[in-house]
């Protein structure tokens, strides 16, 4: 895990799988993804997230039907 010294700043990139962003719907028996925005919190801990950035998923859709994310 990268470290920074006191005050250091750097742009760090985080990949996020469409499947890790599925839930299963009952309705369709298969991996959903909907159209929205996420947030992102950043911090040294969970009660201190200074930084904040969000991204968009842009389609809704189905991931995987009758089985698992893929």
């Amino acid at each position: 895990m990268p470290r920074l010294a006191p005050g250091e700043r750097k742009t760090v990139t985080i990949s996020v799988r469409v499947p890790d962003l599925a839930y299963w719907d009952t309705a369709s028996h298969a991996w959903v993804v909907e159209h929205l925005t996420h947030e992102v919190h950043v911090g040294p801990h969970s009660g201190d997230l200074e930084l904040k950035g969000s991204f968009t998923v842009g389609d809704t859709g189905v991931v995987a039907a009758g089985g698992g994310a893929q």
